[in-house]
């Protein structure tokens, strides 16, 4: 009936919905409950100025640490020294191991190169039977960017190598290229800086020879080096350079002409 059908909807629960933060009542002055919902936009402790401080310094000593892992990657077995190029004192850091020498050198921000060559340079397949007495002499040119500025030529590094070096594989030219990185010296005002990346691989007298270079270009003082290291190296060249001699001597002989 309809009276059966009215009683039975006032039994039925009712739902409102919270649209937005809301406080809700249940029951009379005996006895009450508190809805309220949270708020959507959740509250962010603020930082204080010690921890804003504190995490510059990590972030400081982290940068310092990464600078001073990258300069011990670029000096392995090398060093660092300073060039005088165009009015303008830059740094060159080198490193080596078996087979190659790395060169980096700062540039300018308005500088770019246009040229590296070294003339000398042994072709690759004569990369084991290096015995001339010439030294390769290495050349970095460039100029300044900007509008008129491209027949500039700029020297920005020239020298003689201390020992040969040869042509990659199936390559007529010297491999370089000029990359952007995390400034390195500490006392540099940008975060980044350009360098000038030479890869000179080691031409030897004969195969299973090896020479650590002592110093980049003939101009700069040499680096110390181990005492066992370098009494093994020199003994060893002389013997290679004995062999290869030998070995020339018998090849001319073979073809009939004058040693």
């Amino acid at each position: 009936s309809g009276d059966d059908n009215e009683e039975e909807s006032n039994h039925l629960p009712r739902v409102t919905r919270l649209d937005a933060p809301s406080k809700v009542t249940f029951g009379g002055s005996s006895a009450s409950a508190t809805i309220q919902p949270s708020s959507s936009v959740p509250t962010i402790p603020a930082t204080s100025p010690s921890a804003v401080a504190n995490q510059a310094t990590l972030e400081s000593k982290h940068q310092k640490l990464n600078q001073q892992q990258q300069e011990e990657q670029w000096t392995a077995k090398g060093g660092t020294v300073v060039v005088n190029s165009n009015e303008q004192e830059r740094k060159l850091y080198w490193c080596q191991d078996r087979y190659s020498v790395s060169l980096r050198l700062q540039l300018c921000p308005a500088e770019k190169v246009k040229s590296v060559t070294a003339e000398g340079i042994v072709k690759f397949e004569d990369r084991h039977a290096a015995i001339s007495t010439t030294k390769p002499r290495l050349q970095c040119r460039g100029y300044k960017s900007g509008k008129g500025n491209e027949n500039n030529n700029l020297l920005l590094l020239n020298g003689e190598l201390p020992h040969p070096v040869h042509l990659a594989e199936d390559e007529e030219d010297i491999d370089w290229s000029v990359v952007t990185t995390t400034a390195v010296d500490s006392s540099s005002s940008s975060p980044s800086e350009r360098y000038l990346l030479i890869t000179l691989y080691k031409a030897v007298p004969m195969q299973g020879v090896f020479i650590w270079w002592r110093r980049p270009l003939m101009q700069f003082p040499e680096i110390e080096m181990d005492k066992n290291t370098n009494d093994h190296q020199q003994q060893q060249f002389r013997d290679a350079w004995e062999e290869a001699h030998k070995l020339f001597r018998e090849k001319r002989k073979n073809e009939n002409l004058p040693c």
